[in-house]
């Protein structure tokens, strides 16, 4: 037989059991990271994501399709500049050039092609669009149906996510290729020819298919033409250069970046205007249209003389201040020629 013996527990053993029981419904809790215990905030703060994207990818592939070889310097500092939603339509509009040039619009006997004053080519059976039109569609508002058409809010809201504030500029890029011929913009030179007659067969039918997109493909000529433009020139590098050999070494160095494909190139900044442009429907205060300063110098000597871009308003004070101190009179009536030499030689006789 084996006897047992039930030993007593002590008093701190009693305590670490009792904690252990309390700890056990509440558990340890999920598994974290040593990492995140650390103090990261997040899994991206740990192994942050490094290089391209897929979009990023798709639209350097996108751009070297349709840039002429000479722009390919553009593509690297566009792509570290450019938003997602650029990236985007510039993507758009590699695959619009693909597709016309797969399936080519070609015109046939049947279907009837018509020029409009500006140079563009359409069918004859596509009813054009203008920007009145369309503000017409957009806010018309005669029943509560039309309040709310889903058709018209989601074109209402296309319209505040192309463009935040309109101005003129953005409503006429809208509508642009609707009525321009697309391969006489200035933006499509940067495009190579065979891009150019694969746009031209896409506007046949193609602004009027989808105003969107067309919208969208003259947004994204738009931007790469202004990069293209903004690339720095040798001129750039000369300006900042140092006299002597090693000034000349250095600015063919900072040129060579520009001209190469790979390393990083910051396109020149866009000038900043000092003030806002003016536009024709906001207020303003004019100056006034003749000056204080032009009416004071009226009474100096010489002040009268009219000027050549002098207003009509201020010839006319100057005529007639010269009037009231010359000594011929401008009414016509007979008047008596005296000059200083007359008198003082009547002074001499007197």
């Amino acid at each position: 037989r084996i006897s047992c013996a039930l030993v007593p527990l002590s008093s701190e053993t009693k305590r670490f059991i009792m904690t252990i029981k309390k700890g056990l419904p509440r558990g340890p809790g999920p598994w974290v990271p040593s990492s995140l215990a650390l103090g990261a905030s997040s899994q991206e703060d740990i192994l942050p994501r490094t290089g391209p994207s897929n979009l990023d990818l798709a639209c350097k592939s996108a751009l070297q399709q349709i840039l002429r070889p000479t722009n390919y310097a553009v593509i690297n500092p566009w792509l570290m500049s450019a938003s997602s939603a650029m990236k985007r339509d510039m993507v758009q509009l590699a695959d619009t050039v693909k597709r016309a040039g797969e399936r080519p619009q070609m015109p046939s006997p049947a279907t009837q092609y018509v020029q409009n004053p500006s140079g563009r080519v359409r069918s004859a059976q596509v009813i054009p669009m203008t920007a009145d039109r369309a503000q017409v569609d957009l806010q018309r508002n005669r029943s509560g149906s039309e309040q709310r058409d889903p058709a018209v809010q989601e074109e209402r809201r296309y319209f505040q996510r192309y463009s935040s504030i309109p101005s003129t500029s953005s409503v006429a890029d809208f509508h642009r290729l609707s009525h321009a011929p697309v391969h006489m913009e200035e933006s499509t030179k940067v495009l190579t020819d065979q891009a150019r007659r694969r746009l031209m067969q896409w506007q046949l039918l193609g602004p009027e298919q989808n105003h969107h997109v067309s919208a969208e493909i003259m947004r994204s000529l738009r931007s790469i033409a202004s990069a293209v433009d903004r690339l720095p020139t040798y001129m750039d590098a000369q300006r900042t250069r140092q006299p002597g050999t090693q000034g000349l070494k250095e600015s063919l160095h900072e040129y060579s970046k520009t001209t190469s494909y790979a390393g990083t190139r910051i396109l020149r900044e866009v000038p900043v205007l000092n003030r806002t442009p003016h536009s024709s429907s906001a207020p303003a205060l004019h100056r006034p249209l003749i000056s204080p300063d032009d009416i004071d110098a009226i009474g100096r000597p010489g002040g009268y003389v009219v000027k050549l871009m002098d207003n009509t308003p201020l010839q006319t004070i100057k005529n007639k201040t010269r009037a009231l101190q010359s000594q011929v009179s401008i009414s016509g009536a007979s008047c008596d020629f005296v000059t200083t030499s007359k008198a003082m030689a009547m002074d001499l006789q007197r």
